[in-house]
């Protein structure tokens, strides 16, 4: 939901859950950054908040430390890119997009078309839904207030692939390329970029394109800790960063006390292929974890995925469930059953309800905060 977030159609704290909701008892939650973990003798290091550092011992650890960002070395692109992993992300991205309409309103010729273009960098579920949340931002709420810059500004999909949405079904991911054409989505596909500057980003061609706001919303890859585990092991970390786990979820070599799972897991089904680093597979793992490790279930983990969804925008999405596919507004209407269902607190399912009424009523919230 983190593209819904980006744009205002939901606030940040309707779709986070504070961590000390799951204590069930005072001291059962430590909020620290993990830096080190020793095997032998069964510690983390973990980095408080204050700068101090201190050892938790285990019996059993389990890694969820999810991934990180992965630019394929391209330069110029963590100093100068926005990123959608993170809340924080979305609140930035947010307020950037804001604020270049500010400043454009005094900015003239190639100063505002590039104040006002929007790119995307990675056309998969992530920037898909990303550039169809923009465009409903600048189209139903921004255009009130500045409607000549709102017609002046371009959002854009690079794509260094051959298609957008590579996980979807072909007709999907057509559909989805038409209605991103219909909204003025410029898509770009079969271009890779060589080097983002600020302002700006240079393609492999060597076209330069000037733009002042870049989000890269592909690729994933290992944090430091997940870095730190390979190496107390002796494992070779995946194209995408993964920790190799074997059928029940242990880290190779752990002798069963230590588990990975979601996206820092590289975990193989039984056609061999390796899971992909999705909610739903972090989702039922996790569950598996917890029943496995109570003592109520013992055995290795399996995947049924339960489909793939993508938003595109006010009224249409496309829905891949497997043997059934669907798309237009009775997929955009599955896509917001299940944003709620997966929520975990009464209270968030509520509060993104009651955000969604708010937007159909009286817009999305345009205020600018970080100043």
């Amino acid at each position: 939901m983190l593209p819904l977030a980006a744009v205002g159609s939901v606030e940040v704290r309707s779709i986070v859950e504070p961590v000390h909701l799951f204590e069930k008892a005072p001291g059962e939650v430590v909020i620290g950054k993990a830096t080190d973990i020793f095997p032998e003798e069964q510690e983390v290091l973990v980095e408080f908040e204050e700068g101090r550092n201190g050892k938790i011992r285990y019996h059993t650890l389990v890694i969820a430390a999810g991934a990180v960002v992965n630019i394929f070395g391209v330069p110029g692109a963590h100093e100068n890119c926005l990123f959608l992993k993170e809340m924080k992300h979305a609140r930035s991205l947010r307020e950037k997009i804001l604020l270049q309409f500010d400043r454009a309103s005094s900015l003239e010729g190639g100063k505002r078309e590039a104040a006002l273009r929007f790119i995307i960098v990675g056309a998969g579920a992530t920037g898909v839904e990303t550039a169809c949340e923009i465009h409903d931002l600048l189209k139903h709420d921004l255009s009130k207030y500045y409607p000549r810059l709102v017609q002046a500004s371009r959002i854009e999909l690079i794509e260094a692939a051959r298609d957008i949405l590579p996980a979807f079904d072909r007709t999907l991911a057509r559909y989805a390329q038409l209605k991103l054409k219909q909204k003025g989505i410029r898509i770009r596909t079969e271009t890779p970029v060589k080097a983002i500057e600020k302002g700006g980003f240079i393609l492999a061609s060597g076209e330069t394109v000037n733009a002042e706001t870049i989000l890269w919303a592909t690729g994933n890859g290992a944090g430091e800790f997940t870095k730190k585990v390979a190496d107390r092991f002796g494992l070779t970390l995946d194209l995408a960063g993964r920790i190799p786990v074997d059928p029940i979820l242990s880290v190779k070599g752990a002798n069963q006390t230590i588990y990975a799972m979601g996206d820092c897991a590289a975990f193989q089904d039984q056609r061999g292929g390796i899971l992909p680093q999705t909610a739903q597979v972090a989702m039922k793992q996790g569950i598996h974890l917890a029943k496995s490790l109570s003592g109520r279930r013992s055995r290795p983990f399996t995947f049924r995925s339960m489909g793939m969804l993508a938003s595109l925008g006010s009224g249409s999405a496309i829905a891949d469930l497997g043997t059934f596919r669907f798309k237009g507004i009775l997929a955009w209407w599955f896509c917001k059953a299940a944003y709620i269902t997966r929520l975990v607190s009464l209270r968030n399912k509520v509060s993104v309800a009651f955000d969604w009424l708010k937007v159909k009523i009286f817009g999305r919230n345009t205020a600018r905060i970080d100043f």
